[in-house]
């Protein structure tokens, strides 16, 4: 190995791979809270924005509802009636003027002496309101507590009897009158020699051999031998 192999190697050997890990890892940790606290002001801003208008919006409609009340009330006075709920002043009162001179005693008019003379037609119809400004919204209430356990329901009453089993008594095989070795069984309610089916041959006795017949005595063929008396 060369000087200059050496020294390649120790140069690779020093480099700090674990350092450039951590710079990378920092770098996109970094960029992460850069981009998290730019969405935070965004939505920040969209909130304001919107709460801005809604303002904008509810002035609006105070500042309508004012006007509307100052020209009912107008309308009112026009009728010769007093209004019940007083607009606001919409221009800067100015400064109080001279008192004037004290007039000769006034006399009363003639429709109090008696109520009748008071009473005229009837005044026209007033004008409906302008519809309420509609309230914020309130604050969402908070969830109630969970409820206890209920108590754990009684025991149903114990079923009836089920009906009783039936069960097999005893197990055979026989032939039946065709030579077939079958199984039968007998059960505990009374039915016996039930044919179950099919049995191996050899499980029944072997079947017995058919009767033999004895065949009759054949005379020989010939001449027939008369008797003498």
């Amino acid at each position: 190995m060369t000087r200059d192999d050496v020294i390649d190697r120790a140069a690779r050997e020093s480099k700090d791979h674990r350092g450039h890990l951590r710079i990378w890892l920092s770098g996109a940790v970094l960029l992460l809270g850069v981009l998290a606290l730019g969405a935070a002001v965004f939505i920040g801003r969209a909130q304001n924005d919107a709460l801005n208008d809604k303002v904008g919006t509810l002035t609006t409609r105070a500042d309508t509802a004012e006007q509307a009340v100052g020209k009912l009330a107008e309308q009112v006075r026009a009728l010769g009636a007093v209004p019940v709920v007083q607009a606001p002043p919409q221009a800067t009162v100015g400064a109080t003027g001279a008192t004037g001179a004290t007039g000769a005693p006034g006399q009363s008019p003639t429709c109090l002496f008696t109520p009748q003379q008071c009473q005229g037609a009837d005044g026209k119809p007033g004008v409906d309101g302008l519809p309420g400004i509609p309230g914020a919204m309130g604050p969402a209430g908070k969830d109630g507590q969970p409820g206890a356990d209920g108590r754990p329901g009684a025991d149903g009453a114990p079923g009836k009897d089920g009906v009783d089993g039936v069960s097999v008594t005893r197990t055979y095989f026989e032939r039946n009158a065709d030579g077939e070795c079958r199984t039968y069984n007998d059960f505990s309610d009374s039915r016996t020699h039930v044919d179950e089916g099919p049995a191996g041959d050899a499980a029944c006795a072997p079947a017995a051999p058919p009767p033999t017949t004895t065949p009759s005595a054949v005379m020989p063929s010939g001449p027939t031998l008369r008797r003498r008396d």
